[in-house]
């Protein structure tokens, strides 16, 4: 009589158990890791935004005429057109002629100032901005130079 060669009960338990193990592992290194690459993204986006932001607010500081603030707008006179900048807690509207930009940003305070002076409305010469940036909070300090004539012609 030959005797038949295969597996008992308990070895294809022994390896199911195993392979389920293994596969479970596998499943959530995977979840992990799509978890963590969603998380990165959205960061880096964001990080994009604020640079994409600040780059924007330094040009427009150094090439404007003048900048006046009404409330928490901004508006940058240039020799042909005008620029403006609304601000809100979550988010800074950018507004050139027929074109609107959305920059989603957490604003933790802004602050328009004259001469160090603090301005609600009216011209000015420094922007306080302070966000959230990974976590932490990160400051930024625009400064303008007027000559005298933008001083004294302004409205």
């Amino acid at each position: 009589m030959t005797k038949l060669k295969g597996f008992t009960l308990t070895e294809i338990i022994i390896a199911l158990a195993i392979s389920s193990i293994v596969m479970l592992s596998g499943l959530s290194l995977y979840y992990l890791t799509f978890k963590n690459s969603m998380t990165f993204h959205g960061n880096s986006e964001k990080r994009i935004q604020q640079l994409h932001l600040i780059s924007s607010l330094q040009k427009d500081f150094v090439d404007c005429k003048y900048i006046l603030a009404t409330g928490n707008n901004l508006s940058f006179f240039f020799k042909e057109n005008k620029k403006e900048y609304i601000f809100s807690e979550t988010s800074v509207i950018i507004n050139t002629q027929n074109i609107s930009d959305t920059i989603d940003i957490d604003i933790q305070s802004l602050n328009f100032k004259l001469d160090n002076n603090l301005v609600t409305i009216g011209l000015i010469n420094k922007l306080e901005l302070s966000f959230l940036q990974f976590k932490k909070e990160k400051e930024i300090i625009l400064k303008k130079q007027y000559d005298a004539i933008t001083y004294l012609t302004r409205k």
